[in-house]
């Protein structure tokens, strides 16, 4: 997964009557006509609504009919339109993608074609090390490129249901500067801006920041942040060009521990728990991250055929993350609970490097090649230093906070501990192009991962100890038809490994887990055209997972097998040059159909968070052909069918959503919008071991100013 942002080896040739960065630019009520020969990046802002180039599928900046396998791209157009104020939400009206808990602040847990990832992608490499580490800022972000399925060719060890890439904006040459402010309910306030200054002709910097704050729907879960990201662009010559980048995060918020079943599903003689209840020891909780990353970009065109790319980043995530949480409830009672403490110091850090050669070659005058070489290298770090006391009870339907409070004493958590990876991947990747029509990509990669795990406490303790040294070897073949018309079926096998620590019961080490997808699908994109439609079918199974040992419980075997099918339709188009469209449908099913002799009564159970039929729809309308073309809105629905728990059997009903916006554009230089999520106010929850209410109406009012 790396992008090239050089327009060496991109094979586009769409030419829009647009700036390439017309998302940043200055808007007036009647647009500039300002004809360009530029192509889309896919290492920047998407044109329009609907991309026309992607990276994270192919390693190279490509057309996204030559993708052999299914992915949705997001700009900032979309990102703004529907309000996101996260990463998952910005994938909300795309097929298949639902968040792990309907309500969290603290993580990117997502599930994607029926498995769940932890962990997101930023400009082609790893981002997050712990599960904890914190949320990207959207405002940061040019693009959100969202694959499908396995991709550890590219990528090393991922989840098989997909992994989210998001791009960061970077400086371009051209002049352009902008200021937001925003209100809204929940207390909510916020400042940002992105300003872009070329110096010369070689060198651009931006900067991009943003200040919030804020309050949320849970008592006393503040939502503030504090985000500065300086980048710097070098492009002394046609062939050479080297970006520095970096940013800066603080976030002030609490993880919600959510509430059981009963009381949020299932009423109980009580009702239910409100949406607002917060089981957490007030003026205890908090989750305080301090993040930033440091890295750089260099590519180098060493002739009109090769190009040479290097990327190093740094990630180092310092976090305060005590709580108090609900932990028996108290025999006679149907709703006071005892709680329990923790305190909780986190502690990560990343460093992930790759250097790839593109080559593009011609085998003979109607055969052209784009081969792939890289080495990429990875050494992760994570501590988690525990301790757990006691806390005071409280009541689920009547909570009185004044009486919060935590013990003194606390003891320390024996599984408190250190983690180290180390992991290094070689990959070889070929695309060929026959005829300008027949498109084929074969793929390998061979992967070496070390895993190291030591008790916090008592580094030297033996019996703690965990340690393994993993291999794993992946592959992918896929082929693609483009017709003139600008449709393109493909299909394509697709493989992804995962490891994780352990040990069976005659101490061998756990095996990786393999997923492997088999996908068929067809893509529209008229060229020029602000549209791409998109049908896709798939089976993805998941293999060496492990289950209960039928001799030993306290051990597992790797017998289990999770197998997810659906079919997925995408549609994002501008119908005419004041209408948008982005439509979407999933039916998933998701499920594990071998497990152990132990526990055959796993076999055929649904996985967790995967509804079988999702759908959603977003359409928005500028009033031009009414005069006033300074008026837009829109307005949006997502529907997610009713699902199980990820670690419980409760089922947890379905839900629609509804979305709105509407902006006004003054002048050249002044805007208005606002943003209305859950307009109608619904009340739904999602659940994986508690159950968590989904955020109620929430609407934010902005003014931007760009010049």
């Amino acid at each position: 997964m790396y992008a090239s942002a050089m327009g060496a080896v991109a094979t586009s040739s769409q030419v829009y009557a647009q700036t390439p960065d017309q998302d940043f630019l200055p808007s007036t009520t009647v647009p500039p006509i300002i004809v360009t020969a530029d192509p889309e990046s896919a290492d920047g802002p998407v044109y329009g609504i609907a991309a026309s180039t992607v990276s994270s599928t192919t390693g190279t900046d490509e057309s996204i009919l030559k993708s052999t396998q299914s992915v949705t791209v997001v700009g900032q157009q979309e990102m703004q339109s529907v309000g996101a104020n996260d990463v998952v939400e910005a994938l909300e009206y795309s097929a298949g993608v639902n968040r792990t808990e309907a309500e969290d602040r603290t993580t990117e847990s997502y599930v994607v074609r029926g498995f769940p990832n932890f962990f997101s992608y930023r400009d082609g490499q790893r981002f997050q090390n712990n599960t904890y580490d914190g949320q990207q800022e959207v405002y940061g972000l040019d693009r959100i490129e969202l694959i499908r399925g396995p991709a550890s060719v590219l990528s090393g060890t991922l989840p098989p249901g997909g992994v989210i890439n998001a791009i960061s904006k970077k400086p371009f040459f051209n002049n352009a500067y902008e200021v937001n402010a925003e209100v809204g309910n929940f207390n909510h306030k916020q400042v940002s801006t992105d300003i872009n200054q070329v110096i010369n002709d070689d060198l651009a910097v931006r900067l991009v920041g943003v200040y919030r704050d804020s309050d949320t729907f849970v008592d006393f879960v503040p939502d503030d942040r504090t985000y500065i990201a300086p980048s710097l662009t070098w492009q002394p010559n046609d062939t050479t060009k080297l970006t520095l980048k970096a940013d800066y995060q603080h976030d002030l918020t609490d993880y919600v521990e959510g509430i059981p079943a009963e009381g949020s599903i299932y009423s109980t003689d009580k009702g239910k728990v409100a949406r607002s209840f917060n089981q957490a020891v007030k003026g205890f909780n908090k989750y305080d991250n301090t993040r930033y990353t440091l890295g750089y970009d260099i590519e180098q065109q060493v002739n009109p055929d090769l190009l040479v790319k290097h990327s190093l980043q740094y990630m180092d995530a310092d976090i305060e993350f005590p709580s108090g949480y609900i932990y028996e409830l108290i025999s006679g009672s149907d709703s006071e609970y005892t709680r329990a403490s923790q305190k909780r110091f986190d502690k990560s850090s990343t460093l992930i490097g790759n250097v790839a050669a593109v080559y593009n070659w011609n085998a003979t005058d109607n055969i052209n090649n784009v081969s792939l070489f890289g080495i990429d290298y990875s050494k992760l770090k994570h501590s988690t230093e525990r301790y757990e006391g006691t806390a005071s009870n409280i009541d689920l339907y009547n909570p009185n906070h004044s009486l919060d409070s935590v013990g003194e004493d606390f003891t320390p958590i024996d599984w408190s501990s250190t983690d180290h990876a180390k992991q290094m991947g070689i990959y070889l990747q070929n695309q060929m192009t026959f005829n300008d029509q027949w498109v084929g990509v074969v793929g390998v990669r061979h992967d070496k991962v070390t895993l190291e795990e030591t008790p916090f406490f008592d580094p030297s303790d033996p019996s703690q100890h965990q340690e393994g040294d993993y291999s794993a070897t992946t592959g992918r073949a896929g082929v693609a038809y483009l017709m003139d018309n600008g449709i393109a079926p493909y299909a394509s096998v697709n493989q992804s490994f995962e490891v994780n620590l352990g040990k069976d019961r005659q101490g061998n080490l756990f095996k990786p887990t393999k997923g492997t997808q088999y996908e068929v699908g067809v893509r529209y994109q008229p060229e020029g055209s602000d549209t791409l439609l998109t049908g896709s079918v798939y089976r993805i199974d998941k293999t060496n997972v492990g289950v209960e040992d039928p001799v030993d419980d306290d051990f597992q075997v790797q017998l289990g097998k999770v197998r997810s099918q659906g079919i997925e339709l995408e549609a994002k188009t501008a119908i005419n040059d004041n209408t948008n469209l982005i439509a979407a449908y999933a039916y998933t099913d998701a499920r594990t159909i071998e497990s152990s002799p132990a526990t055959p009564e796993l076999e055929g159970k649904r996985s967790g968070n995967v509804p079988y039929n999702s759908f959603s729809i977003w359409s928005d309308y500028r009033f031009a052909d009414f005069g006033m073309p300074q008026l837009k809105v829109g307005a949006g629905v997502r529907y997610r069918g009713s699902a199980i728990g990820i670690y419980d059997d409760n089922e947890f009903a379905g839900y629609t959503l509804v979305d709105a916006m509407a902006s006004y554009q003054i002048n050249d230089n002044w805007s208005l919008s606002l943003n209305a999520r859950n307009l109608l106010d619904k009340e739904y929850v999602t659940c994986t071991y508690n159950c968590f209410y989904g955020e109620p109406r929430n609407i934010v009012g902005k003014v931007t100013y760009k010049w």
